[in-house]
């Protein structure tokens, strides 16, 4: 309804209690939804006051082969965005499926076509950037492609009292394979037979929604219009977006947890009888849970320092104090165990600009910046006397 209290459109929720609307908003005009509820109620809610410019972000992945995504601007926020360049982003989990330009034009809508075969499986997010790379807009789409490996067949057979339940796995080209299955017999007419959920939806969509989604498993019983759509209310209502682009612009951002240095072992070496300190002695330190076996030098002053050890909680650790040629002698051990040591500013991690394939546009050179030849680094495993913990 407007301000007026005129109704505009009217609209029930689907089978799982989700919809979605089309609304042109007019500039200056307020609008509100009645919901009316069970039992009579009548419940109101104010929409968001729409802006006066900017970019939505809407899409049509229903067809089998082929998503399409539509951008839309008005008639203020044309002159703005004519001749300027956009990115547009498909992605999902840290992989890109999809990148590409998007040059505006005097037109208020632009349509992108993408075949469901370059995309990910299950959900991808769509984010669309500004000629900085800050994201403007977003949206879920979500692409079916199950990969399926194999067959598995099951047979059975009622003898008596008993039922016989015979199972064979076959691979992709129908021959016999060997595998390890968990295997679960009820009732029919159990409730516990009434699984609402998969391994599939549990992957691909829940863990990619805000919220308990309700019966997940019935979006993909049937694959008929009626689910797609009510797929995509779900999408439009519990979708969240996994990155925070601003934050990520930033640079890094501030640690929840402060860093962990691990415990470190301190002590000295003294005669038991004249208490002097003796500094032509070793200590060796062994700790087979933990992968600890090492020989430490002390100094002039008979100390030594183990820093920087990551112990187990309530593990042993010995130590033996002798001298070069393994006799303890009248060698007495004092040794502490520090606390963890926690420093305010993590260890600097070395810089790693993301790269593009060389099929798409790179978006983190600035203009006038030239793409150097690729370099090669080479190296060599430790030998297990240069590795501080070698067990």
């Amino acid at each position: 309804m407007n301000s007026d209290g005129d109704t505009l459109m009217q609209l029930a929720s689907g089978p799982l209690g989700m919809s979605s609307l089309q609304l042109n908003p007019q500039p200056g005009e307020r609008y509100k939804a009645n919901f009316f509820l069970p039992g009579g109620n009548v419940q109101t809610v104010d929409l968001p006051s729409a802006q006066q410019e900017g970019i939505s972000v809407s899409a049509q992945w229903f067809f089998p082969d082929k998503a399409s995504i539509l951008l839309r601007t008005n008639l203020q926020s044309l002159p703005e965005l004519n001749g300027k360049q956009f990115y547009l982003l498909v992605h999902n989990r840290g992989k890109v499926a999809q990148m590409m330009i998007v040059k505006w034009t005097s037109r208020p809508l632009l349509k992108i076509d993408m075949e469901k075969s370059l995309l990910l499986n299950g959900i991808n997010q769509v984010t669309l950037f500004d000629e900085n790379f800050q994201p403007v807009a977003s949206r879920m789409i979500f692409n079916q492609q199950k990969d399926v490996m194999g067959k598995l067949d099951i047979q059975s057979q009622l003898d008596g009292d008993s039922l016989a339940v015979s199972l064979t796995a076959l691979d992709n080209s129908g021959q016999p394979l060997e595998a390890d299955m968990s295997i679960s017999l009820l009732p029919g007419e159990t409730r516990q037979g009434t699984f609402g959920t998969s391994i599939y939806t549990a992957l691909l969509l829940e863990s990619d929604l805000q919220g308990y989604v309700e019966n997940p498993a019935w979006y993909f019983e049937n694959e008929d219009f009626e689910r797609l759509r009510a797929l995509d209310y779900l999408l439009l209502t519990q979708g969240w977006r996994a990155y925070d682009w601003e934050k990520i612009a930033k640079g890094r951002p501030a640690p929840v947890h402060e860093f962990e240095q691990g415990f470190t072992i301190t002590g000295e070496v003294v005669n038991s009888i004249s208490r002097k300190e003796m500094d032509n002695s070793q200590v060796s330190l062994y700790s087979p849970i933990n992968g600890i076996m090492t020989l430490l030098d002390v100094d002039s002053s008979g100390t030594f320092v183990l820093p920087k050890a990551f112990l187990l909680d309530s593990s042993r650790v010995m130590i033996n104090a002798t001298s070069a040629k393994g006799r303890s002698g009248f060698r007495e051990l004092k040794a502490t165990l520090s606390q963890p040591r926690y420093e305010k500013t993590p260890p600097a991690l070395p810089p790693a600009p993301p790269v593009a394939p060389e099929t798409m546009p790179s978006l983190v050179l600035p203009e006038g910046s030239e793409l150097l030849e690729a370099v090669t680094v080479t190296g060599r495993v430790k030998t297990p006397e240069e590795k501080a913990f070698a067990g």
